[in-house]
């Protein structure tokens, strides 16, 4: 081997961990209790906690599966099942609940619109938006089947998100059975 291809060689092999950080592998990962699969940029951890529900001491278990990615970004799947009460206030009031609990008092929605997920009649509506809240980012598709409510999120600081490796989790998203 010519003295250039060495050199050409150690340039590419001293550079592939910082090309693998910027566009990292991204695996499958399937939660049998989630009932859902998505493509994460490394393995999930899982964490579940208690959530009250206001009056009537009702609370729900929120769990949420997440990696961390490429430039202090996080992705995440959360998933609760309310109560069969909530069954009677509007998808899109909790929807708009989920957005105002990320944004916070002190955060402003910068992308607000429409999605689904599947398609012919299995085809679930949903909301995606971006908030951004001090110096984090969130951009979110939010989807309430029945009364459970999944959450799939990915978080950066600034707006540092790595847009193509988001809309690839995105698009990955499903429910199983």
């Amino acid at each position: 081997m010519t003295p250039r291809r060495l050199a050409l060689v150690a340039v590419l092999l001293a550079a592939a961990p910082a090309l693998a950080q910027r566009n990292p592998r991204m695996d499958w990962h399937e939660s049998e209790a989630g009932r859902f699969k998505v493509r994460l940029p490394g393995k999930p951890k899982a964490e579940a906690k208690e959530l009250a529900l206001g009056t009537g001491g009702q609370s729900v278990t929120i769990t949420t599966e997440r990696a961390d990615g490429p430039r202090d970004t996080v992705f995440a799947v959360t998933y609760a099942d309310y109560p069969e009460s909530y069954r009677q206030v509007p998808a899109k009031a909790i929807l708009d609940g989920v957005r105002d609990g990320l944004k916070g008092t002190d955060g402003k929605v910068t992308e607000d619109k429409e999605v689904f997920l599947g398609d012919g009649a299995d085809k679930l509506p949903g909301r995606e938006f971006r908030v951004v809240a001090g110096s984090r980012t969130i951009r979110a598709r939010v989807f309430l089947k029945g009364t459970r409510l999944y959450q799939v999120m990915a978080t950066g600081v600034g707006d540092r998100l790595p847009t193509k490796l988001v809309d690839d989790f995105f698009d990955s998203f499903e429910l199983t059975k």
